[in-house]
């Protein structure tokens, strides 16, 4: 891109064990702050973003950590005439988003039959506002910090019929500086489909799932089905009907 520039590192520690590493950072935003001085309103965008994994693969037991964490800002610049001042007055307004998380992932396939999925996570968004004019300072700073827990064990009885089971768990704060206030919820949630092959090409996967929330103090089942069906090699029609919440 001609905006940004970027890097990349990736490649094998040793035969089980390999990681990846990837960041980028713009430049347009200095060049046209530089250059658009005299406008008299000029927005400035500015960002950057980074990624590491490490992963580690032995046939049975597959696992990794990833870090990802990322920068957005744009600064509007207001260039004008103020009445009571012989010289131009420049008031900025800054809007800052910032994201961080770190994942991990194990998978562990105990046989041709039994596979079990772990995902957690952990993550953070800060977005920051401020100024626009000097007679008037604006500031709100908006923090959510999340939590999440999914464990899915998977048993094949045969190429025809696989049950899938599940459990996972939510759990995010979110201040808001503005109004002052500090808010907690948290999810938790069971789940089990099938998985089945009644035809070479038509598959049918019947599901259920109850959601318990804690702040409500309620439990809410949610019935669903899809399937899918290959009619042609490489093209397939998909349909699902349900009950969702959230």
């Amino acid at each position: 891109s001609s905006l940004d520039a970027s890097i990349l590192a990736e490649g094998p520690i040793n035969k089980k064990l390999s990681f990846a590493t990837s960041g980028r950072v713009s430049y347009i935003g200095p060049v046209m702050e530089k250059f658009t001085q005299e406008t008299d309103m000029t927005v400035v965008p500015d960002y950057w973003d980074i990624i590491s994994r490490i992963e580690y693969n032995n046939n049975k037991v597959k696992t990794y950590l990833q870090y990802f964490s990322s920068n957005d800002r744009m600064t509007i610049i207001n260039s004008g005439k103020n009445n009571n001042r012989s010289q131009p007055i420049i008031t900025n307004y800054h809007d800052n988003i910032t994201f961080h998380t770190l994942s991990y992932g194990f998978d562990n396939t105990f046989n041709n039959k039994v596979k079990n999925e772990l995902r957690t996570s952990i993550q953070r968004y800060d977005r920051s506002r401020n100024g626009f004019n000097l007679n008037n300072n604006y500031s709100e700073n908006f923090k959510v910090n999340l939590g999440s827990f999914r464990d899915e064990c998977q048993l094949s009885f045969n190429n025809k019929f696989t049950v899938n089971t599940g459990l996972d768990f939510e759990l995010f704060t979110i201040e808001n500086s503005l109004s002052s206030t500090y808010k907690y919820y948290s999810l938790s949630g069971v789940y089990t489909n099938l998985e089945l092959s009644l035809f070479n090409n038509l598959f049918i996967t019947p599901g259920i799932r109850y959601d318990y929330y804690h702040e409500l103090k309620e439990g809410i089942p949610s019935y669903r089905i899809m399937s899918r069906y290959n009619f042609i090699k490489n093209h397939s029609l998909k349909a699902a009907v349900g009950t969702y919440n959230k």
